[in-house]
């Protein structure tokens, strides 16, 4: 009788540790799930704004074969007219404070 009393203690018990056992791997598993997720949502988000950057790059590369476009990016990068244009160069006055 005190035999049989034994083992059911000792089945509880191994049955115990590895419930427990199971439950702390479970939620090892399941941090490390969260955790991926997390991440893929972070990866998903870096690559639309990607596609929105390359995006916008064809659509500016398109533009480039525009003359006028061309023109127009040339007169406000490198302040450069067209013909018969005259450029004024504004330079700011000095103040007492800056000498």
């Amino acid at each position: 009788m005190q035999k049989a009393r034994r083992r059911k203690k000792l089945a509880q018990f191994v049955f115990l540790l590895l419930f427990g056992l199971g439950l702390s791997l479970g939620y090892q598993e399941w941090q490390l799930l969260k955790a991926q997720e997390v991440q893929k949502q972070e990866v998903a988000s870096h690559l639309d704004a990607l596609r929105q950057e390359n995006e916008q790059l064809l659509r500016e590369r398109e533009r480039l074969y525009d003359p006028k476009y061309v023109a127009s990016l040339a007169r406000t990068l490198f302040y450069w007219g067209k013909e018969g244009d005259v450029i004024f160069r504004i330079v700011p006055a000095e103040t007492s404070e800056g000498r």
